[in-house]
């Protein structure tokens, strides 16, 4: 009787095991699929050697990399020549959440973005690393310096007509 005990306990235990596995196994499936259906390019990048881990469906899609190509990068390869020092110092200091402003990344065709990214610390496959979501805004940019060159070119020409106007009222008078 005392064994039928210790048999029913035990399988009691390896049932509840079994539970807790497909749970986790459920959960680790949900969160790789908000990863990997993430409409934001998206990268996990291991800490200290910047070497890139993970890569969404989204960043492949938008940067042009296969998955297998990405993950031979590391993060500093995405930025052009004269910001990669500069986001390697960064990098180091990053602790918990961050949004560290506007950037610039490289797409595979050479294509140059102007990006925001906003990271955050975890770990991944036992390792030390950062999940990063990135934004696109160079439209934005592009815009935003359109609109700019349309302003001064308005003041321009108000300056033109301001000066015009003076003349004809000195005429005037």
């Amino acid at each position: 009787q005392e064994a039928n005990r210790a048999r029913l306990a035990l399988l009691s235990l390896l049932e509840d095991q079994k539970l807790v596995e497909q749970r986790l196994r459920a959960s680790e499936a949900r969160y790789r699929y908000l990863f990997e259906q993430n409409p934001a390019p998206m990268l996990i990048y291991e800490r200290g050697s910047l070497r890139m881990l993970a890569v969404n469906d989204a960043f492949e899609r938008h940067y042009g990399y296969a998955r297998q190509d990405a993950t031979a990068l590391r993060l500093i390869d995405l930025y052009p020549e004269e910001e990669r020092d500069r986001i390697r110092r960064l990098a180091e200091t990053l602790h918990g959440y961050a949004d560290v402003g506007e950037w610039h990344h490289r797409k595979k065709d050479g294509t140059l973005l102007t990006i925001v990214a906003r990271s955050h610390d975890l770990e991944f496959d036992g390792r030390s690393a950062r999940v990063a979501v990135i934004t696109d805004i160079t439209e934005r940019k592009r815009i935003e310096q359109e609109i700019q060159d349309l302003n001064r070119q308005l003041e321009e020409r108000v300056g033109l007509r301001t000066e015009q106007l003076e003349a004809a009222n000195k005429e005037l008078e």
